[in-house]
């Protein structure tokens, strides 16, 4: 889960569908979120101190058309995300893995932690392979991060 003020692709509103950031594009063409958090000024900039900090996004509509997205969470100099960027993470995830509901996790360098870095963060989304022809995703800062259990089958003995 993530709190709204961290969301950075997509909106989320109290009693409120959640809506994705549509990430139809060329394929190898980065699509910037659509929002960002402010860090603050220099010396503030501390992501993730004491603790797991990672991206979270959430597949709003399936992605279609592309082979994978590499989802990438990113620091620039500007609001628009388009400056001095840094890729904090990056994963590549195949489309057969991007079906409605499907949540990926980043987390996010902590190694990078300690370094000046650009004020503004965000997100990246880049379609591999062809062009995607669909899909939306949120997507916003969290403060941890889960991996999903996997259950066993019922019906099973052991001995």
């Amino acid at each position: 889960m993530f709190d709204i003020n961290g969301v950075v692709s997509g909106t989320m509103a109290p009693g409120a569908a959640p809506t994705g950031q549509s990430i139809i594009g060329a394929a190898g063409t980065g699509i910037v979120s659509t929002d960002c958090v402010d860090l603050g000024a220099a010396g503030g900039r501390d992501v993730g101190f004491g603790g797991e900090a990672a991206f979270m996004f959430r597949v709003i509509q399936a992605v279609t058309g592309a082979t994978s997205v590499r989802f990438e969470g990113i620091q620039a100099s500007d609001i628009a995300l388009a400056a001095g960027i840094v890729v904090r993470s990056a994963v590549d995830v195949p489309v057969a893995q991007l079906g409605v509901g499907s949540v990926i996790w980043l987390p996010i360098n902590p190694e990078l932690r300690t370094i000046a870095l650009p004020r503004y963060m965000g997100a990246r989304y880049t379609p591999r392979g062809a062009p995607s022809t669909a899909g939306s995703i949120l997507g916003g800062l969290s403060r941890g991060y889960s991996v999903p259990l996997r259950y066993t089958q019922s019906g099973f003995a052991v001995s």
